[in-house]
């Protein structure tokens, strides 16, 4: 395993990541470029930061704790010195180096103590906000504390906290879009084909142009370290010459002499404009102590993140134990199936996947007793005919299967959960082999799958909750990373699909009712679903993400109560089946019932 670089000291990092982000950019930095000056005075140089309001703001005792536990937001080397302004006694508290990101229950103030308030937080611990602006998942007891506020003297308006938490730094998860921009920088995979997404939390603090610069030192310092298995760091030792600013219409990024080792500069261009697209968008440079080596866009080789160049969503539905084609809320009967699902495969169905291609299919069917056949069938692609194999017939639950698709490897690999378990298949290949999961001891009682858009990561529902975890080839088999449990207002997960390609969404319970809620890769984000689902007990969840370009959540469908339904944040619909249509020339419609009830629902891999 790559392990991680500690290129600079943390004063050093802390120091040149957020520019001082308080301060603004110097007027004279000292970078020279070829060509013009470059733009010193862009607009957004630090006038109107967005920064947690101080505790002068807060109008009620319960303000005052909620602005508290948002104050360590921005630049992490002053975030004590903010968090103490809250404070009666700022000399004796010692908060420790730790920030931990917690979602908060219902704060209430509790009975008064005469002058004193008393305000109650409920707090689940997420994970901890490193240095480097990643958040680590941290599965931690919910602890709730509370709060004293009180006055210095009895004529005082400004109330203070005498009490705060000792030795950690809390900030509210809502400070996470609050008082952050999440962004994705990229690294490539480990066949060098496609790049798979970083996220990380930049704050408001840091002014506009001094943006791109913390990106770019985010990059050359190398990927968090649970995704390292799947993606490959930049040589050690690169450094920023200069800080990345514009010359006239182009941003410069100027590196030091190491980055003359990277084979590919275009390469490491893409890298860095699909990093950047976040904060800057336009014409770029890189150069190498000064010398111009090329030139690019942000805009350009979409096709290096597959996120963005998924297209148009291919539904299906499972109609009396047969496929067809879906469009909306609607199933189509009468149209055709890709070539790469056998015809007789297409009955007594229970689940099923689909490569965009259609290429390739995979199908659990019931064949009585609690019994599960898996087949799966592909085109040959020496003679054309669509070709079948059985994978194996099981006791048990057996989940929906998936296909991955490895840049540069086999595609013809899929997953799927049987009997707890995480199994492999391939198509043309009889059996099935468990998959190794490094840490597998907490990973048991596996309902679901799903992978998310770059091939390299996925996300697991298991034992009621959710995972996500590296994917690669090791020996010839699949072999997972570590997975990391992320923290969830949801319980019993037994669904999970990915919205966009940083976000994940689950199915399960919210007290006694049904539930979706989506979580950022790294748990620290969580926004719920508004859908009304309490009739419901959800079964099964996929998801279709959304293109990065979108700042909202793609398409969800679940199984439940025995139909499938699509979910949109604030409500609702149950699948119903179209009018058939004309039937292709040459095609075998199968007969279905009209008023058949739509069992299953899936999206095309």
């Amino acid at each position: 395993m790559v392990r991680p670089r500690v290129a600079r000291t943390a004063a050093a990092l802390l120091a040149g990541a957020f520019l001082l982000a308080g301060c603004g950019i110097p007027r004279e930095t000292g970078v020279v470029v070829d060509g013009p000056v470059a733009e010193r005075d862009a607009e957004g140089d630090g006038t109107g930061a967005d920064t947690p309001y101080p505790p002068g703001a807060a109008k009620t005792d319960e303000e005052l704790v909620r602005y508290f536990l948002q104050a360590a937001a921005g630049d992490v080397s002053s975030a004590p010195d903010r968090l103490r302004k809250f404070l009666l006694r700022p000399d004796t508290w010692q908060p420790g180096t730790t920030i931990t990101v917690v979602r908060l229950g219902r704060i209430r103030t509790v009975q008064p103590v005469g002058q004193t308030g008393q305000v109650e937080v409920p707090m689940q611990p997420v994970g901890r906000l490193t240095p480097s602006g990643y958040v680590v998942p941290v599965i931690e007891p919910e602890i709730t504390h509370t709060f004293r506020v009180v006055s210095r003297e009895p004529t005082e308006a400004q109330r203070y906290i005498e009490n705060p938490p000792s030795n950690v730094m809390y900030l509210d998860s809502a400070a996470l879009t609050d008082w952050y921009i999440p962004v994705s920088i990229y690294f490539w995979d480990t066949t060098g084909n496609h790049l798979v997404p970083d996220l990380r939390y930049l704050p408001k603090s840091v002014p506009l142009p001094a943006r791109p610069t913390q990106i770019v030192r985010w990059v050359l310092d190398g990927p968090s370290e649970w995704l390292q298995p799947a993606v490959q760091p930049l040589p050690d030792g690169i450094d920023l010459r200069d800080n990345a600013v514009k010359d006239g219409d182009r941003l410069v990024v100027n590196l030091s002499a190491k980055a003359a080792e990277v084979k590919d500069p275009e390469r490491l261009l893409i890298q860095l404009g699909w990093s950047l697209r976040d904060t800057y968008r336009g014409p770029m440079v890189l150069q190498i102590e000064r010398q111009p080596k090329v030139e690019g866009a942000t805009d350009a080789n979409l096709s290096a993140n597959r996120a963005a160049v998924l297209g148009e969503p291919i539904a299906y539905c499972v109609v009396a134990g047969t496929i067809m084609r879906g469009r909306g809320e609607e199933c189509l009967p009468g149209t055709d199936l890709p070539a790469g699902l056998a015809p007789d495969l297409n009955r007594k169905v229970q689940s099923a996947a689909i490569t965009r291609d259609g290429r390739r299919a995979a199908v659990v069917q019931a064949v009585g007793n609690g019994r599960a056949q898996v087949v799966a069938s592909e085109i040959d692609s020496a003679t054309g005919r669509t070709e079948r194999s059985t994978v194996g017939t099981f006791d048990g639950p057996v989940g929906r299967p998936v296909w991955l698709a490895f840049p540069g490897e086999s595609a013809e690999r899929g997953l799927i959960p049987i009997r707890g378990e995480l199994h492999e298949f391939q198509a043309g290949s009889e059996g099935t082999s468990r998959v190794d999961i490094q840490g597998r001891s907490e990973l048991r009682d596996i309902t679901a799958v799903a992978v998310a858009p770059d091939g390299r990561r996925i996300a697991i529902a298991a034992g009621g909750h959710v995972y996500v975890a590296t994917v690669g080839i090791v020996a010839g088999k699949v072999s997972l990373g570590p997975p990391r449990r992320l923290v969830s207002s949801i319980s019993g997960i037994v669904g999970v699909g990915w919205s966009r390609q940083d976000r994940i969404v689950v199915g399960g319970k919210s007290g006694d009712s049904a539930a979706i809620a989506e979580l950022s890769v790294d748990g620290g984000i969580e926004e719920m679903f508004r859908s009304g689902l309490d009739p419901l007990e959800i079964t099964s969840l996929v998801a279709f993400p959304n293109s990065p370009a979108q700042p909202s959540p793609g398409l969800v469908k679940i199984q439940a109560n025995g139909t499938a339904w699509n979910v949109y944040v604030t409500t609702y619909r149950s699948l119903k089946i179209a009018e058939p249509a004309t039937p292709s020339p040459g095609a075998s419609p199968v007969p279905v019932d009209p008023s058949a009830t739509v069992t299953a629902s899936f999206f095309a891999d």
